[in-house]
């Protein structure tokens, strides 16, 4: 007797690509996969009683169903950047990740015996982020990184965290700090958050590391001996994550930078592996009112009726939509990763006082730039709020 084989994500899912659930007929020759159902639930804290979603397919030619729930999941997530100012090794937000459960069952026949209707799984879990994979790539994630590994600019008085995956698969430890003079010091990720690699719980998948300047400033886990307010000769420090035997799997390096002349706009977006992730650029920057609207001409009476707006033009429709025009300053060319990264956000925030708000970045074609063709890398975003300044 053969029974068809079913293929569900295991690890960490990135909702922007395809999700598939897929069930196959081992057997072609002599069985038949004749149709099988899916029902899905979706949820960030806890298990609903009830199915988001309720999916069927029927008998496929090559004898091979496919479920593409990526998009349904999409649509249940939250955004949230405010982690961006955490002073602790914390665990993302409700609705950043989500726990995805899949059930159902097919109906076969073996060596042309009558269909037989059994479940195919009682219930089978995986996590999600919005995130996207490059074309052509199909592994799930497993790796601690949560962001491109980039020298990150930042400056002096900056806010930011750095995302990392914390689960069994990706082996992350201990996180560390290493200064430029050699000062080092490094925590149990487990120990110092009260979060284990193996829950259950979704905002657990997802966790933020302090790593801004007034993060670590306030930072616990690490003495005040390695804290930016005790170095402040050193401009470079770097973080990175340790697994179990000592060894280094990710590590991000920070320059501290004093802009003197232009005031450093912060931008928030929603990364490739759908977490928050920051970049500040410190140059050149231009704000801009584009104004709309149009305008009527009143009527001009003639049987001698007058008044004094007799053939006036009325204005109507009036509206404005603020955009910025920001500059990185020279940067490497490893930059070009994390211009892609906003242009390809769906969520992109930027920090105007103590508010993030949220705004539209102007896509179009970029060319990435090299220090063989460029000598110098500077990166321009245009920014548009994303509402009109009249509600």
């Amino acid at each position: 007797m053969s029974v068809p084989s079913s293929s569900i994500p295991t690890s960490l899912a990135m909702a922007r690509s395809p999700i598939y659930v897929t069930g196959k007929n081992n057997a072609v020759a002599t069985d038949s996969l004749d149709s099988m159902d899916l029902d899905i639930k979706v949820w960030a804290v806890t298990e609903p009683a009830t199915n988001n979603y309720e999916l069927s397919k029927p008998y496929s030619v090559d004898e091979v169903i496919n479920f593409n729930i990526g998009k349904l999941i999409g649509s249940e997530f939250v955004k949230d950047f405010s982690n961006y100012n955490t002073t602790a090794i914390a665990a993302s937000a409700s609705g950043e990740v989500l726990n995805t459960k899949v059930s159902g069952s097919w109906t076969y026949s073996d060596a042309g015996a009558s269909p037989t209707t059994a479940p195919w799984s009682t219930g089978t879990e995986f996590f999600a982020t919005k995130g996207w994979r490059e074309f052509g790539v199909t592994a799930e994630h497993t790796g601690v990184a949560m962001a491109t590994t980039r020298k990150r600019l930042i400056g002096t008085a900056t806010s930011e965290s750095l995302a990392i995956y914390f689960d069994t698969a990706s082996t992350a430890v201990t996180f560390g700090i290493l200064w430029s003079d050699g000062q080092t010091e490094e925590v149990s990720i487990q120990t110092d958050s009260g979060i284990s690699p193996s829950s259950t719980t979704a905002s657990d998948k997802v966790l933020y590391l302090p790593a801004g300047v007034n993060n670590l400033n306030a930072y616990t886990g690490f003495t005040s001996a390695v804290r930016p307010s005790s170095n402040t000769t050193l401009t470079n420090y770097t973080l990175f994550i340790k697994n179990s035997g000592g060894t280094k799997i990710w590590e991000v390096e920070y320059e501290i930078t004093c802009e003197p002349k232009f005031t450093p706009y912060q931008v928030a977006f929603v990364n490739r592996y759908g977490v928050a992730d920051y970049i500040t650029l410190f140059k050149r920057s231009q704000e801009t009112a584009n104004f709309t609207g149009a305008s009527y001409q009143k009527a001009v009476y003639q049987d001698g009726f007058t008044t004094t707006d007799e053939g006036k033009y009325q204005a109507y429709n009036v509206n404005s939509r603020n955009q910025w025009s920001l500059n990185t300053g020279w940067v490497g060319e490893d930059y070009a990763d994390v211009i892609e990264d906003v242009l390809m956000s769906e969520s992109v925030a930027m920090l105007l006082g103590s508010t993030w708000i949220d705004v539209v970045p102007q896509r179009g074609s970029v060319a990435y730039q090299t220090g063989l063709n460029d000598k110098v890398i500077n990166y321009s975003l245009n920014l548009s709020l994303s509402h009109d300044e009249r509600s």
